[in-house]
């Protein structure tokens, strides 16, 4: 699965672009990459700016981060 920041690389464009389209400022995106969901009112912006639906800017929130956490929930589960 890519991230956000695949994502807007595959754009071609700069964290500052991204930022302008979306309407936020660069340390916004930053922090969205670094892995804080972006608040829901950015989300069909940004996922307009990047081509994708928003549900697959979703995805990139819900799921662990290179598979972590699956034994923890696992444990959690039993």
């Amino acid at each position: 699965m890519r991230d956000l920041s695949e994502m807007r690389i595959e754009k071609g464009l700069s964290e500052q672009k991204l930022a302008q389209l979306v309407g936020v400022a660069e340390e916004d995106v930053r922090s969205w990459e670094s892995g804080c969901m972006p608040p829901s009112g950015c989300l069909l912006c940004l996922a307009s700016a990047l081509g994708v639906g928003v549900e697959e800017i979703l995805e990139i929130y819900a799921a662990p981060a290179n598979g972590a956490g699956a034994e923890e929930q696992e444990t959690a589960d039993q």
